[in-house]
């Protein structure tokens, strides 16, 4: 690294700095234009005031962190392309929330989705519902969220960064957001994230492009990956290989997309739909995500992991995650490896000032303020004061961590138990909270025994496993145990949600056959895409071209209808 290389980086944190306390500005002062809004509102929603564009640009922003694209090229390097299969399942939920559920959870006005638990369920049971969702969201996942960043940041910082000690490097970081997070909430998150979100996409594709060259093209790259690995290594369709089994692609197809904590969308993301302007916005800002998330950021990690392995297969062999910071060393010229280390840095900083104000959101708004008693003012201590203590719990946390995706394994498993209630409860009345608290302690105390008395067993064998345990537990529970019927029509009264699944409450309830017709449209139309820019790259070219066109049109039909 150059003094040009160091000028590129700290100008960009100069920048990011700035944007963050202009953020903090104006939200001081719409703060004193409107007296009526809550500090929760301001501080976590940002007033309500997103657009769509604004709202979806921050969720895909928000989950490119430095992890993302080390995890996808070593995914791509150990079990071939169609390995990102691993998240690529996840595009079926996102388009559900997207085009049928992000209207209803703007619709709801809560201010987190824990409160909705109250909102939904009613009674002491939904109580210790949202409480307990609040604490585990705000400090086990969200540290173990942002430890497994803060090692991948440290893993490109060893990389890159020789000269800087990784866990300064980190902490350092850290502390620059905590400067502007504090200051700004939300807003700042989101100003931020608008700056952010094209630096680390537009750093990706330029290291894609370039790596891609010096290994002598995309066709190079292929018939290498071919010769050392076979043909499997470049396809798209998982088939069942050694390195990617059957197993594995029917947990990630039929099981993990809908068994996971935000299989409706909750959590990060739904911060953002609640802080849109309108129901519309939201919509908007789900579709965005989905085609940033899913079609414009994979295939430049993906061309740089096979390219890492013609390039620096000793890097490779050492650490497939690491191999993808070690191109930027090997393939960029002075100046623009500092542009690639300012865009981890910006993929690094807009996962961390989410997470913080995110966590920090349940700290306040529903452990204070909600069991604790607490009036505006204290609530507000207690946001700022929970910001700066989950960024010591994280840094503590990565002290704990080796693999990045190991840790994504662990998070996926510990709460797939209660995917399914947490989906239902937008489709059949008959969902209590006892069903959502049931789940939830049997999928805890599954995974956690079986992570701790038998770690060797396969993933997917642990996923199933938690699944089906767990429901083995809340779905006798869910017909033992009548909900607040009184809650349960005030609910669907306000939100107003369609399908059969309510019809013993309103015999006129909506169809759900348009929602479902549109999030089947979405579903063709995202993979369609993300599998014809695969196939134009990597071939056949012909095919790839006709998925385009296809997942073009699908998209259009969804967005005018």
């Amino acid at each position: 690294m150059t003094w040009l290389d160091h000028a590129v980086i700290v100008a960009y944190l100069l920048l990011i700095m700035a944007a963050g306390w202009w953020a903090g500005r104006k939200r001081t002062e719409a703060k004193l234009s409107d007296p009526n809004e809550s500090d929760a509102e301001s501080f976590f929603l940002a007033g309500r005031t997103l657009t769509g564009i604004a709202a979806g640009t921050s969720m895909v922003a928000t989950t490119l962190a430095a992890d993302t694209p080390l995890v996808v090229a070593g995914l791509t390097i150990t079990k071939g392309v169609a390995g990102n299969w691993f998240w690529w399942c996840f595009a079926v939920g996102h388009v559900l929330s997207g085009v049928i559920l992000a209207r209803y959870w703007r619709r709801t006005g809560v201010t987190t989705d824990a409160e909705l638990c109250e909102l939904r369920y009613g009674g002491p049971a939904a109580a210790v519902l949202r409480g307990l969702k609040a604490f585990i969201f705000a400090v086990p996942i969200n540290c173990i969220v942002l430890g497994w960043v803060i090692l991948a940041m440290q893993k490109v910082g060893s990389a890159v960064l020789p000269e800087v000690d990784p866990t300064h490097l980190t902490v350092g970081l850290v502390v620059l957001v905590l400067l502007y997070s504090l200051r700004s909430g939300f807003a700042g998150v989101v100003a931020t994230d608008m700056i952010q979100f094209p630096l680390a996409l537009g750093g990706a594709i330029l290291l894609a492009w370039m790596a891609v060259d010096q290994a002598g093209g995309l066709g190079a790259i292929v018939a290498h990956a071919h010769a050392t690995r076979g043909p499997q290594s470049t396809a798209l369709f998982p088939v069942g290989t050694e390195s990617l089994p059957w197993a594995s692609v029917l947990a990630f197809l039929g099981v993990q997309w809908w068994a996971q904590k935000g299989s409706d969308g909750g959590g990060i993301l739904v911060q953002r739909l609640l802080a849109t302007r309108s129901e519309r916005d939201a919509e908007i800002g789900g579709l965005w995500f989905i085609f940033a998330h899913y079609v414009l950021r994979p295939w430049p990690w993906v061309v740089t992991g096979l390219a890492a392995a013609v390039l620096v297969p000793d890097a490779v062999a050492v650490d497939p995650e690491a191999a993808y910071a070690h191109l930027i060393v090997e393939v960029l010229p002075v100046g623009l490896r500092g542009l690639l280390v300012a865009a981890f840095l910006a993929a690094f900083m807009s996962t961390v000032d989410t997470h913080l104000n995110w966590g920090a959101s349940y700290l306040s708004h529903d452990l204070a303020g909600r069991f604790g008693g607490a009036g505006e003012r204290a609530r507000k201590l207690v946001s700022r004061g929970g910001v700066i203590g989950l960024a010591v719990l994280a840094v503590v946390a990565s002290g704990f961590m080796s693999s990045i995706e190991g840790a994504w394994q662990f998070l996926i498993a510990f709460a797939s138990g209660s995917g399914a209630v947490i989906l239902l409860r937008w489709f059949w009345w008959r969902i209590s909270a006892w069903s959502e608290l049931s789940a939830i302690i049997a999928s805890t105390v599954i995974s956690v025994g079986l992570y701790l008395w038998v770690p060797e067993m396969a993933f997917e064998t642990k996923l199933l496993t938690i699944v089906l345990g767990s429901a083995a537990v809340w779905l006798p529970i869910t017909f033992a145990v009548s909900p607040d019927m009184a809650r349960v029509r005030a609910f669907h009264a306000k939100v107003q949600l369609p399908g059969p699944g309510w019809m013993a409450l309103d015999p006129e309830v909506s169809s759900i056959r348009p929602h479902l017709a549109r999030w089947a449209g979405g579903v063709v139309g995202v993979y369609s895409l993300l599998f014809g820019t695969g196939w134009v790259l990597l071939g056949p070219t012909g095919p790839g071209l006709a998925a385009l066109v296809l997942g073009a049109v699908s998209l259009a039909w969804v967005i005018r209808t």
